[in-house]
């Protein structure tokens, strides 16, 4: 499981926009998950982030790997490479 950053409560838009793939995985803690729950309760901005990511797992969430271009696995990989060292 993966633990939350923050230790309120009170969730920033941002702290939850990080941390909505773990939400979506079941991959938080309860305390985490809570606070996920309880920011999504009163934010109707986040809220409609979480149906859009909903909808678009559900569009294209399950695109095989082999069926990629050597290219777009590249550009996803470098895409994924570089948010993480900016996150750092």
């Amino acid at each position: 499981m993966i633990e939350s950053k923050a230790q309120e409560p009170d969730l920033a838009c941002r702290e939850f926009v990080e941390m909505v793939t773990a939400y979506l995985e079941g991959a938080l803690d309860e305390q985490a998950s809570l606070a996920v729950q309880s920011h999504l309760s009163h934010c109707p901005g986040c809220d409609v982030y979480l149906a859009q990511m909903l909808a678009t797992i559900a569009a294209v969430g399950h695109v095989p790997v082999e069926s990629l271009s050597s290219t777009a696995k590249a550009d996803l990989t470098a895409a994924f490479r570089d948010f993480h060292m900016r996150a750092r």
